[in-house]
């Protein structure tokens, strides 16, 4: 018998189940080939994943990427006034700009309007703060400023919500929990 998490929770499943779901996800239903249901987080995080990846961006950590990275954009390597910068490396033409703007705009409303559903921190901030806590490594360095940079939070946003508090507090509590487990 193995645990898998369902919603937030540890549920025991039988050594089989994995198979049983394998390839099927809905979004009503988002089981992975394991027999994990994605929480509401984990499902808008996955699809903006998606989404960007789907758009004309290249990533470039060394001249030559950049240089292969210009080249499928048509570009010579010189032409750098034809194209915008990401944070993190990335690349986008700026003729796309508006398409990435819009893009990220409909994200930040998307993630905003699920944290404001959320009005105890128990379920989606909740699930936020796990996931982004374990990603960031939180349990080594004891710090949420990675966590919060990602999503987009400042301190005082937190001290704003006290579904926010909740949830951050809730997930700092998790992360060590979990490492006991």
């Amino acid at each position: 018998m193995r645990l898998f998490k369902y919603v937030g929770q540890m549920v025991p499943v039988s050594e089989g189940a994995g198979k049983a779901f394998k390839g099927f996800q809905t979004p009503s239903c988002p089981f992975n080939f394991l027999g994990y249901v994605m929480n509401e987080y984990e499902q808008i995080k996955n699809r903006h994943s998606k989404e960007i990846n789907t758009l004309p961006i290249f990533w470039a950590f060394s001249m030559k990427q950049f240089n292969e990275g210009m080249e499928k954009f048509g570009l010579e390597p010189t032409d750098t006034g034809k194209i915008y910068k990401l944070q993190g490396g990335g690349y986008y033409r700026r003729t796309d700009a508006k398409i990435l703007r819009d893009m990220f705009a409909r994200h930040e409303k998307e993630m905003s309007e699920a944290i404001g559903r959320d009005k105890t921190g128990e379920g989606f901030i909740f699930n936020m703060f796990d996931d982004e806590l374990s990603s960031h490594e939180y349990i080594y360095t004891h710090s949420t400023e990675d966590t919060l940079e990602v999503l987009g939070l400042s301190i005082e946003d937190i001290e704003k919500n006290p579904a926010l508090i909740s949830g951050l507090k809730r997930a700092i509590k998790s992360q060590y929990q979990n490492q006991e487990a």
